[in-house]
């Protein structure tokens, strides 16, 4: 069907004129053995009206056609006019209450309409029957300017509402100032009612701004915002980011600086690692990446995770990464953690690492690269040294020194990867001393679940020996050394390989 298909509408009622012997309103209750032949709502024609006439049959009346045709086209012509349809208490009781969904004209408020939320609804929606919600204006939207102050809405819409009822939507219209805190609203003088945001979020300041509009939901209780705050909302707790300074290098120093400097200039350092870390990814965005150079001293583990920073590279004393010492000692430092590294490309130059838990850590697609870097293993038992876990890759070349035994020197696992040294395009030979013969209750390498370990034997030296387990490749994890030969890795047994493992 076609909006062009409307039929035409009836201008006034069949039997319009019809004088009052040739119309006749039919009744409700049956007529059989009242008015011989006559029609009712509840028979139609009775069945005398089917009989032949010679056989005692009535014919049906002309009065009755006219008349159910009169009331049928004058709901028809009522209907096409737009008229109102009001509550109705005998026509209710008769139907045993209106349907949910169904639609009545408010009494008192021409434009206004109330909707049953409920079937079988008895109730009278203009005497505050239950069960009933406010539909206005066509859309089913309150409307109005505000007329109050900050954090004080008064709305007066028109038609006004007689009182607050649950599902009430209201438009505010040039709010008149920005709130500074929590906020009511006032509509007809029906009395200040807070509002919240949309889960019930009470108003801090700054959700509404001078000569915004904003939709309003009344829950029975609170006028809940459904409209979005200003952008000066986000841009207060989210700030902007900006490219940093030419050059982008940043100072810390843990004498001499203060987390609360811009970290600029070796003057105006950053005190720890993390704290530059934090300001860095809260203020920039730099693709190409930044540089933080760190002076000499002892400094708290720390983290570095995603944010809009291309490459950290944290550089500390290459030619002695002894005078630059990350400390996490405890649980309460770093998560006991000495450095992790989540979703972030980072390089780490010249630190030594001491750790009460893992000793470094990269998850999540991180990308590490570390040079010239001092360890003594783990204080708790059952961690490791370096980890690689969940897609992430750590690539080591330069001077490592390290003492004191773990669950493993190596770990990759869940796909991600370890390399040390390199020899493709251009060489990067590594040197791994230990000391104290450490002991690895694991294995020194350890691959698992699909991680690899390229340990490249040709640029790769390891000082000193270990005791454990050489090598345990499993669950399809790969450790290669460039044939390097199955005594390549320190230990004090031969290495191990399970479950579609594999070393070469």
């Amino acid at each position: 069907m076609q909006s062009t298909n409307i039929p035409a509408k009836f201008p006034i009622p069949f039997a319009n004129s019809a004088g009052s012997g040739f119309v006749r309103t039919v009744p409700q209750a049956s007529q059989i053995g009242i008015t011989p032949g006559a029609a009712s709502l509840t028979d139609g024609f009775p069945p005398v009206c089917f009989q032949p006439v010679g056989a005692g049959g009535v014919p049906p009346s002309g009065q009755d056609f006219n008349g159910l045709l009169n009331q049928l086209s004058s709901w028809s012509r009522w209907s096409a006019a737009g008229g109102p349809v009001y509550y109705d208490a005998t026509f209710s009781a008769s139907i045993s209450g209106y349907p949910k969904g169904a639609m009545l004209d408010n009494l008192t408020t021409p434009g206004a309409f109330w909707v049953s939320t409920a079937e079988n609804n008895t109730s009278n929606p203009d005497a505050g029957g239950a069960n009933w919600v406010p539909l206005s204006n066509s859309s089913g939207v309150r409307y109005g300017p505000d007329g109050g102050a900050a954090g004080a809405l008064i709305v007066n819409p028109t038609p006004a509402l007689s009182s607050l009822v649950a599902g009430t939507v209201l438009l505010v219209h040039n709010i008149v100032a920005a709130n500074t805190g929590a906020t009511t609203l006032n509509v007809n003088s029906l009395g200040a009612v807070a509002v919240t945001f949309e889960d019930g979020t009470v108003f801090a300041g700054g959700e509404l701004a001078a000569g915004m509009d904003a939709l309003f939901e009344y829950d029975g209780a609170k006028w809940r915002m459904l409209s979005k705050p200003p952008l000066s909302y986000w841009d207060s707790r989210y700030p902007k980011l900006s490219l940093p300074p030419s050059g982008s290098t940043f100072y810390v120093n843990s004498t001499t600086g203060n987390d609360a400097n811009n970290g600029l200039t070796s003057g105006t350092a950053f005190q720890t690692i993390q704290g530059a870390i934090n300001t860095i990814s809260n203020k920039y965005l730099s693709v190409t990446g930044v540089t933080i150079n760190v002076a000499d001293g002892t400094y708290s583990g720390f983290v570095v995770s995603q944010s809009f920073i291309g490459l950290w590279s944290i550089v500390g004393d290459v030619t002695t990464p002894a005078n630059v010492v990350i400390n996490s000692l405890s649980a309460g430092v770093n998560g006991g953690i000495g450095i992790g590294v989540t979703a972030a490309n980072v390089n780490i130059y010249g630190i030594t690492i001491n750790s009460y838990y893992a000793t470094f850590e990269a998850n999540n697609l991180a990308n590490v690269r570390l040079n010239n870097v001092n360890w003594t293993a783990p204080t708790q038992s059952g961690w490791s040294v370096f980890n690689s876990f969940n897609l992430s890759s750590i690539y080591m070349y330069g001077t490592f020194n390290g003492s004191g035994g773990a669950q493993t020197l190596f770990t990759a696992s869940s796909n991600a990867s370890i390399q040390v040294g390199d020899q493709l395009g251009v060489t990067r030979p590594a040197t791994i001393t230990l000391t104290g013969t450490p002991a690895f209750s694991v294995a020194t390498a350890y691959a698992l679940q699909g991680g690899s370990i390229n340990i490249v034997s040709p640029v790769v030296t390891f000082t000193g020996a270990a005791t454990g387990v050489r090598y345990n490749a499993t669950i399809n994890g790969t450790i290669n050394t460039v044939a390097g030969g199955s005594t390549f890795i320190p230990g004090s047994s031969a290495g191990v390989t399970s479950l579609g493992g594999q070393y070469a």
